[in-house]
């Protein structure tokens, strides 16, 4: 019997393909990297079809890449040669909502658009990434621990996990949480000892593949409440960003370069050119200009309940004419009310038009850094950018509860059609990386140069790389993310 039948047999003919279409479509990485072919594709639907693919793979050999649904950004389903891809989106129910304990139970390929309209009718909501509908909820909140809507009040998404149902890499099935007592209760993020959540958060399907998780949920809050600012230099914005995070003044901080900060009416001289071409930095700065777009701006939300809004509201208003700060007018952007929404819970479709404006290639490079240090380590970073040829863009998201840190974003976009810029995309993210660690930058998603990140923090690394060999002796979870690769672990 040869691999094929033994698939096959776990899923059914019409859940396992070889087929070179379906192959092709799976490979498909926003990423500047050029992915290996698969031997297959399996989708599965039950905890125990899981475990028996994850059996296989260690019988065969053969390294897997767990995905769930949404864009393939940052090179964390990068396909390898002859292995497996395993694709979730069967997994797709929301098994429980408890509005008494506050949490539901879903599985891997849930959407943040199921979540939406499931939590809707008890006005709840959990934390969703700045993302479409269509994406997958715990792949961005655990996996690769995102930073969701909430980002500046709680922190990380993970602040939202009560604990999962996984499948490790070695087949065994592990249950965190209150959950791993009654399976019908998951009200309790711990069991006693160890927060083995931790295992699968940030960590890229290197461990196991999570089949069910958790979440909290908050009430959708009964108002809502925001400001934009404008500065001239990141310099500028420093100070007051950082006092009104310090001090709990915004429950949602989220600051941008004006190329991808506003979307107008009009069209962008990228899509008048069709993405085939770069423009000159000036003939950019003339069109901002002329457009009335500040260079950096941020947004600022409240979300709670009225009397608290109000509270607040005041506060900041005092705040920003103490400082005497540039407010500006965005009443008729399309793109700040997305994001003026985006505090009830509400979720962006516009961010595949930024995504696409280029060729369709999109590289997010993020590292975390204290506010305070924005005035020093961006700007390098926007001028390396532009000597590669790419268009300078960043977002910042301030972490709360009391801004403790930042997520410095920069999302670079290019022709991933075009070899020369492809190349050029991965020197960026090459010099990214490097410049980062030398500036006392924590790099916060998966990167292109795995072993010099890991290099830097070789503790952490080398009791990684134990667990990994605990958890999936043979290596066959997500193999060479993070720096893991059998050879290694």
């Amino acid at each position: 019997m040869d691999a094929k039948k033994y698939f096959e047999d776990i899923v059914g003919e019409k859940y396992f393909s070889t087929e070179p279409a379906v192959i092709e479509a799976y490979r498909e990485t926003l990423f500047p990297l050029q992915p290996p072919k698969p031997f297959g594709v399996i989708l599965p639907e039950t905890v125990d079809e899981v475990v028996r693919i994850i059996k296989l793979c260690n019988k065969l050999d053969m390294p897997l890449v767990p995905i769930a649904v949404g864009a393939p950004i940052n090179g964390l389903t990068v396909c390898h040669e002859n292995g497996l891809v395993v694709d979730l989106s069967r997994m797709n129910k929301i098994i429980d909502i408890n509005p008494d304990t506050m949490v539901a139970v879903i599985e891997p390929g849930v959407t943040i658009g199921q979540m939406i309209k499931a939590l809707e009718p008890y006005n709840l909501m959990t934390c969703y990434p700045n993302s479409t509908t269509g994406v997958s909820v715990l792949a961005n909140m655990v996996t690769v621990r995102g930073i969701g809507q909430l980002a500046s009040k709680y922190g990380t998404s993970d602040y939202f996990l009560q604990g999962v149902e996984a499948v490790l890499g070695s087949g065994e099935v592990l249950i965190t949480g209150s959950g791993a007592v009654d399976n019908s209760d998951w009200h309790f993020r711990y069991c006693l000892g160890p927060d083995l959540n931790g295992l699968f958060i940030g960590s890229a399907g290197t461990m196991g593949i999570i089949t069910k998780a958790a979440v909290k949920l908050i009430p959708i809050p009964e108002d809502t409440w925001s400001v934009a600012l404008a500065f001239d230099k990141i310099q500028d914005a420093v100070n007051p960003i950082h006092h009104i995070g310090k001090h709990q003044m915004a429950d949602y901080i989220n600051g941008q370069y004006w190329y991808t900060s506003v979307i107008t009416n009009d069209k962008y001289p990228w899509e008048i050119t069709g993405g085939k071409k770069t423009l000159p930095q000036e003939y950019m700065e003339e069109w901002r200009k002329r457009k009335g777009l500040p260079p950096i701006w941020f947004h600022l939300a409240l979300g709670d309940s009225k009397r608290v809004v109000e509270a607040k509201r005041k506060d900041l208003e005092a705040f920003i004419k103490q400082e005497n700060l540039n407010v500006l007018d965005m009443s008729n952007d399309e793109w700040y009310h997305v994001r003026d929404v985006q505090i009830k819970g509400t979720i962006s479709t516009l961010a595949p038009r930024f995504v696409s404006h280029r060729g369709g290639g999109w590289s997010s490079l993020v590292m975390m850094a204290p506010v305070k240090k924005w005035g020093t380590i961006l700007d390098p970073v926007i001028e390396k950018g532009k000597a590669l040829g790419f268009d300078p863009t960043y977002l910042l998201k301030v972490y709360g509860p009391y801004g403790h840190t930042s997520q410095c974003r920069f999302v670079l976009s290019y022709n991933r059609h075009d070899p020369d810029e492809s190349q050029r995309a991965k020197e960026f993210t090459r010099q990214f990386t490097q410049y980062a660690l030398q500036n006392g930058g924590v790099i916060h998603r998966q990167t292109l140069q795995p072993e010099v990140v890991m290099s830097s923090q070789s503790s952490f690394y080398n009791v990684l790389k134990k667990i990994k060999k605990a958890v999936d002796p043979n290596a066959v979870m997500n193999r060479g993310i993070l720096g893991l690769d059998k050879e290694n672990s």
